[in-house]
């Protein structure tokens, strides 16, 4: 019997949070992709909205703050690991998965869904806290995962488009993957 890879499986679950997101927005009666307009503004700002995280946590890594030192020593020992010969193209893929499901999931149907019921800025409140909870690894990461979810749902409460934050989300995870990998391949050599 064949191992699956760490790869393959990221890849697959990523990709079923889409199915998720129309399963759930089928439910509570939200298109999960209903904000999502494909024009070039909402690309350029998905772009340049990449650049204040990565300042962000280049800035933290920097000063060596201790949740940022504690969570990239995490990353490094546990998920890096898996990640190893991951090529360019599986790292894209995997990054633009992330950023399509993750977002359908929880801005373009969570978010929606609760903001419909009370107003947009709890189901942002609500969403976010949802999001860095599903990505609780350690302390640290969740609230950083939660801090970056609010980021990416005021974008789509400000710009009206779900397309900004998938491209910030997707263009994020996978420079901060890249990033990540060039550490390793030098801390091996």
């Amino acid at each position: 019997m064949q191992k699956v890879n760490f790869i393959t499986l990221a890849l697959a679950f990523e990709g079923s949070l889409i199915l998720v997101a129309l399963a759930l927005g089928w439910l509570v009666g939200v298109n999960p992709f209903a904000a999502l307009a494909l024009d070039a503004d909402a690309a350029i700002l998905g772009i340049a909205a990449t650049v204040p995280p990565l300042l962000a946590v280049n800035v933290a890594a920097r000063f060596e703050f201790d949740a940022v030192t504690r969570l990239m020593r995490w990353l490094e020992n546990n998920l890096m690991p898996h990640l190893r010969g991951a090529s360019l193209t599986q790292l894209a893929m995997l990054s633009i998965l992330a950023g399509v499901g993750e977002e359908a999931l929880f801005r373009g149907v969570i978010q929606v869904a609760i903001g419909d019921v009370f107003t947009p800025w709890v189901g942002l409140l609500a969403a976010s806290a949802i999001f860095g909870l599903a990505h609780y690894v350690n302390l640290s990461y969740a609230v950083y995962a939660g801090l970056f979810g609010l980021y990416l749902g005021w974008l789509m409460i400000t710009w009206d488009t779900l397309l900004a934050p998938i491209i910030a989300h997707a263009l994020y995870d996978f420079l901060a993957l890249i990033f990540l990998m060039r550490g390793e391949t030098q801390t091996n050599e």
